[in-house]
């Protein structure tokens, strides 16, 4: 699916990536693509890092706080990011018949 990213207006101006980076405007020409990105699915988030169409984010913690501020509008302390990293690393699998493994511990926000 395709989803705008930056729903939610921030305090300052926005970072030089966000404003030189159409999205999906590159692609169709239409406006209203304007910062729209193809959106994954959360299946085995948790070992898919960096983050983000352009890799901005090592970490899944960092991941889901500038998710909570871009989207939600919310600033999360670190106890509710690891409770949702916490429950995104329950969506790994398996391939093969194999489980998924995380390539580094993720603990940082």
């Amino acid at each position: 699916m395709f989803q705008k990213f930056g729903i939610v207006p921030t305090d300052g101006p926005p970072r030089d990536r966000d404003a030189d980076d159409p999205g999906r405007l590159a692609i169709t020409g239409r406006a209203r693509d304007q910062g729209v990105f193809r959106v994954p699915s959360l299946r085995n988030v948790g070992v898919t890092g960096p983050y983000y169409h352009d890799g901005r984010i090592e970490t899944l913690a960092g991941a889901v706080d500038l998710m909570a501020r871009r989207q939600l509008g919310k600033v999360l302390v670190s106890k509710e990011v690891d409770l949702i990293v916490q429950f995104l690393h329950t969506l790994t699998g398996t391939y093969q018949g194999k489980w998924l493994m995380r390539a580094k511990e993720d603990t940082s926000s």
